[in-house]
């Protein structure tokens, strides 16, 4: 056992209003442990998250850079072509 599961283990009786301080101490360090995991799940969620948009952000940036290279080569071509067409003898 680890962590909340060993505390949750050795855990007396919470809802009990006639509980002695040593108890609610234990009580204490229960929920403590529970909202620490909470928040572990939440950065860990926040972080999933955060690293799929920074994904589709280079994806984004590539696809604008092959836009921009294909239309560079497509008036490339379009320019060589008229240039070879006027200049001809």
């Amino acid at each position: 056992m680890a962590g909340c599961e060993m505390l949750e283990y050795n855990q007396p009786n919470c809802s009990s209003d006639s509980a002695d301080l040593e108890s609610l101490k234990k009580c204490y360090e229960l929920e403590l442990c529970r909202n620490k995991d909470l928040i572990n799940k939440m950065y860990a969620r926040r972080d999933y998250h955060g690293a799929a948009s920074a994904k589709y952000n280079d994806y984004q940036a590539k696809y604008m850079f092959e836009v921009v290279k294909f239309m560079n080569l497509f008036i490339g071509v379009i320019l060589s072509c008229l240039f070879i067409y006027y200049n001809r003898t």
